[in-house]
């Protein structure tokens, strides 16, 4: 990457109490144990988990010198070292070929560890950490210093014969145990790729209802004709639990990739490519193009853009369900595509595939005319739009996106009621809206 990458955020305005357990993997003690094999599986496992523990091993290090750092730039470098370490741990370990409830919540953590990494240092432009957050971050470090203690029992597990185990890395259930003994702790409610990206989440499939069972050799052919021109392809496990899924290593292109295709419907639930992105080369409307065009042909119509991240080398895309001009915020698939080749070299459609279904669309507008938005702010669009909400529901609604003082906000109004139920604001580091 030549050019300084942009970030776009999104944060809620109303804090919230939200409990998290804290979790991390013991340092690199174990890394010199690794041995190159010539089976190219254990070598994905190898690489992921070697990079999983270098990741957080180094955000450790650099949560702890913020104590001692008074320098308001230096701090801020160290803040987003640590986003970065953790979304690189996150990337890793979707590639471990697990989808058990423990590593839902390993994975939880540390994306929150990373999301309040960053909003603290967003914060750092316009203000000081005050005392709540310094806690906060006290509590962050004492927690991964901890953790690391109790989880170096759990290491020595996870290496066989100087192999990673692709089993033992799937078992978190240690770690699980482990996060019961900390409380939690008050950080914002914060949302880093997009408006309502965690979408609901009620533990039924509802887009896989009604559809076909799968056998493996179906899973096999259905991988064969999503992504075509592929070689090499090994099944590396299946999961039960999550989303029931067949989980695939290939190659493409000449790069290494994972695919869990769904044991009911056939559909891709993720994707990932390892994949070294150069400098820029196709634009960002072609790579949300080509990430539209992608879902499309894997079985996911009717996706439009609700929000980009772009990255300079890569750009990640929302793409929500839209039908007769409503966008379906809960229906959502995150796509990951090449700034250099405009190739999907990731997707996540797991909010897609547990809430999309068939709707009732004669929603209720009869509180639209009690909309009201303040006179300072300048509306800039508007649309209709169905948001998750607390309690696994979902509310019919008007998004009005406005600006005012330099900032960009997103209303969100119950079209039943006329009221003000979502407000959120846009705040981007360099200044420059990106959506």
């Amino acid at each position: 990457m030549t050019k300084k990458a942009k970030t776009t955020v999104i944060v809620l305005i109303v804090i919230m109490l939200a409990g998290f357990a804290a979790l991390s993997v013991p340092l690199g003690i174990y890394v010199s144990r690794y041995s190159k094999g010539s089976d190219r599986i254990d070598s994905i496992y190898e690489k992921s988990y070697h990079e999983t523990v270098t990741a957080l091993g180094n955000a450790e290090t650099k949560l702890s010198k913020l104590n001692v750092i008074q320098g308001k730039t230096v701090r801020r470098e160290l803040l987003m070292d640590v986003w970065k370490e953790c979304d690189i741990a996150v990337t890793n370990l979707t590639f471990l070929g697990t989808d058990s409830e423990d590593m839902e919540k390993t994975i939880k953590f540390i994306n929150q560890l990373g999301d309040y990494s960053y909003y603290l240092c967003n914060k750092l432009t316009v203000s000081e950490i005050n005392a709540e957050e310094k806690q906060n971050v006290n509590a962050l470090y004492g927690l991964l210093k901890n953790l690391n203690s109790d989880l170096s029992k759990v290491g020595d597990n996870m290496i066989s014969d100087d192999k990673v185990s692709a089993k033992t890395l799937s078992d978190f259930s240690a770690v699980a145990g482990t996060i019961k003994n900390y409380s939690s702790i008050d950080y914002p409610e914060l949302i880093y790729d997009g408006p309502f990206s965690d979408g609901l989440d009620d533990r039924e499939l509802k887009f896989l209802k009604g559809t076909k069972d799968v056998t493996e050799e179906q899973a096999y052919g259905i991988l064969n004709e999503r992504f075509g021109n592929v070689t090499d392809v090994k099944k590396i496990s299946d999961t039960d639990s999550g989303i029931p899924s067949y989980v695939y290593s290939f190659k493409k292109s000449d790069r290494d990739c994972t695919a869990f295709i769904t044991k009911k419907g056939g559909f891709v639930a993720s994707y990932n490519g390892y994949v070294e992105t150069g400098d820029p080369k196709i634009s960002e409307d072609d790579c949300v193009r080509n990430a539209v065009d992608f879902c499309k042909s894997i079985g996911y119509e009717n996706m439009a853009k609700v929000w980009v991240y772009n990255n300079n080398s890569t750009v990640y895309v929302n793409l929500a369900y839209k039908q007769n001009d409503i966008i379906y915020y809960p229906d959502l698939i995150k796509v990951k595509v090449s700034c250099d080749s405009g190739e999907v070299i990731g997707l996540e459609a797991q909010n897609f595939l547990y809430n999309h279904a068939s709707r009732d669309i004669s929603y209720d507008k009869s509180g639209e005319n009690k909309i009201t938005v303040g006179e300072e702010l300048k509306v800039t669009s508007s649309a209709y739009c169905v948001i998750p909400v607390d309690g696994n529901a979902e509310v019919f609604t008007k998004e009005i996106v406005g600006t005012y003082d330099d900032l960009t906000y997103y209303l969100y109004f119950d079209l039943k009621t006329g009221e003000e139920i979502r407000a959120l604001v846009v705040i981007d580091e360099e200044g420059e809206m990106l959506i």
